[in-house]
C-alpha cells in the first residue's frame, strides 16, 4: 500500500470535522477498509475505547464508513500493533505529541 500523509490537525471542538476537512478526507480516503486510531494515553484504555468511538462516529456521520475501526494502547502486543499500522489504510495518531509506547520495547 501507498502511504502518504494526508493532514496534521488538531482540535475540533464541536466533535464534527468541518465541511473542507471532510470533503477533502472523503476524496483522499477512496480506500475505507480499516482505519486505527493510535492513543497518545496507552494505559488509559477507559479513554482509548470513548475516543475511539467518539473519532470513529466523526468519520461515518461525513459518509466515510471502515470495514473495520479499533485502539491500539497498551493492550496490543508490540508485533499485533505493527502488523495493524502495516496492514491499515487510514492510521490517526491521537493526542498530544510523545513518543509511542514510550519505554516499551
Amino acid at each position: 500500500m501507498r502511504q502518504r500523509m494526508l493532514g496534521f490537525f488538531s482540535g475540533f471542538p464541536s466533535h464534527h470535522f468541518p465541511f473542507e476537512i471532510a470533503e477533502k478526507s472523503k476524496n483522499a480516503l477512496a480506500e475505507r477498509e480499516r482505519i486505527v486510531f493510535v492513543s497518545a494515553w496507552p494505559e488509559d484504555y477507559e479513554r482509548n475505547d470513548s475516543d475511539l468511538e467518539g473519532m470513529y462516529e466523526m468519520f461515518t456521520e461525513q459518509g466515510m464508513d471502515f470495514g473495520r475501526h479499533r485502539v491500539i494502547d497498551s493492550r496490543a502486543e508490540a508485533c499485533e500493533a505493527a502488523k495493524e499500522i502495516r496492514e491499515v489504510s487510514t492510521l490517526v495518531r491521537e493526542g498530544r505529541m510523545q513518543p509511542l509506547f514510550a519505554g516499551k520495547a
